[in-house]
């Protein structure tokens, strides 16, 4: 899914859109590292662009209090030491099980300061509308910091692949896309808040019967000021 912002609204009209809805079942659950964007100045915003975006009919729109932009999805060895690869509908799982994955990210983490993010303006991947993140760079420093952890998954959407953004909504088929496409082009340019991150989330996600994305907090990252 990632590579450099601009080339996937170059070739927008050459997308095939994806239909897999964005979300795993809540029986699949997943462990993400990332920096809860859902402050009111932002939802408000959001709630007026929602009503536009849920007129298409390919497109399911984040639920409001869902804002986020991830920074790390955690696979293999190193989310089964966090205790974060196995939970199910059944209950949420324990970040002290294991040999203190979580303890760990709070090690990576030690170094960053709070900064500031803004989101100027729309752009897509073959299954996600988003905004594009300006940010100087950190989430980037972020994402190669916590690839460097012992037992992590070098994704490829990480490192030098990794696009900072913020999810507005899943494709969920062709119907409507090419008038969708047409929107983003007319209004492109957004006028989100500029926001300050200063703590970072670990979550466990997945999804309801209805497709919408479920999050349990695990752990909050205060990056020290």
């Amino acid at each position: 899914m990632a590579s450099d912002a601009e080339e996937f609204w170059d070739r927008r009209h050459a997308v095939v859109p994806s239909s897999s809805g964005g979300v795993v079942s809540d029986d699949d659950r997943r462990l993400v590292l990332l920096a809860d964007v859902s402050d009111a100045a932002v939802v408000s915003e959001y709630g007026r662009l929602r009503s536009r975006l849920d007129e298409f009919a390919c497109l399911r729109p984040m639920p409001p209090d869902s804002l986020h932009v991830t920074v790390k999805l955690l696979k293999g060895e190193f989310a089964r030491s966090t205790g974060g690869a196995l939970p199910t509908a059944a209950g949420a799982p324990s970040v002290e099980r294991g040999p203190g994955g979580a303890a760990t990210i709070a090690e990576a983490l030690a170094s960053f300061e709070p900064f500031e993010v803004a989101f100027p303006r729309f752009n897509l991947f073959p299954d996600v509308v988003y905004a594009e993140v300006d940010d100087g760079g950190r989430l980037e420093e972020l994402n190669r910091a916590l690839c460097r952890l012992p037992g992590t998954t070098t994704l490829d959407r990480d490192r030098e692949n990794f696009v900072p953004h913020l999810t507005l909504g899943y494709l969920a088929g062709s119907e409507e896309y090419h008038d969708l496409l047409g929107f983003l082009e007319r209004n492109r340019a957004l006028s989100f808040p500029t926001l300050l991150v200063d703590r970072l989330e670990l979550v466990s996600y997945g999804a309801t019967d209805d497709g919408r994305p479920t999050y349990r907090t695990l752990r909050t990252y205060d990056l020290r000021s």
